[in-house]
């Protein structure tokens, strides 16, 4: 498994990237895709939760996934964390994208962005459904295409 994994970016590291790492990460092991994910947030501080939200715990519980596919803590977004990985996911453009692009100019062109809105905005089943929908296509992209294009493109 390439040491280079897919970053799921969102502001507090405790709903959106985390479920989105986990279920890429399910999928990548039951596809035998060689690339796992990990998740971080803009603003951790910024979450009421001390860790995972429990959205995503019912959510993986009622898909008999672990809790194990995700990260144990939430975590802060470092700059090498843009560096080391193969590509960046940030879960919502207008929320996300801005502030990657500012802390690594250069990477940009690593930077792909969904439009999956918060709890200020959509109800967390919907949430749940849109991050499932993205992770899938993403998902296909990288059992159809070589891992070292995909970083490339």
């Amino acid at each position: 498994m390439p040491d280079s994994p897919v970053l799921f970016v969102s502001t507090t590291n405790t709903f959106r990237s985390r479920f989105a790492e986990a279920i890429f990460n399910h999928g990548a092991s039951r596809n035998r895709i060689g690339v796992r994910a990990i998740s971080r947030g803009l603003d951790p501080g910024q979450s009421l939760e001390d860790s995972l939200s429990p959205y995503v715990e019912g959510a993986l519980h009622s898909r008999h996934l672990s809790l194990s596919l995700t990260g144990p803590t939430k975590r802060t977004l470092q700059v090498r964390d843009l560096h080391d990985a193969l590509r960046v996911i940030a879960v919502n453009e207008r929320e996300h994208h801005a502030a990657i692009v500012q802390a690594c100019p250069d990477l940009a062109f690593k930077v792909d962005c969904w439009q999956v809105e918060d709890l200020s905005r959509w109800e967390p089943e919907r949430i749940i459904a849109h991050l499932e929908q993205e992770c899938v296509s993403l998902l296909r992209s990288l059992r159809t295409r070589p891992i070292a294009a995909v970083a490339l493109s």
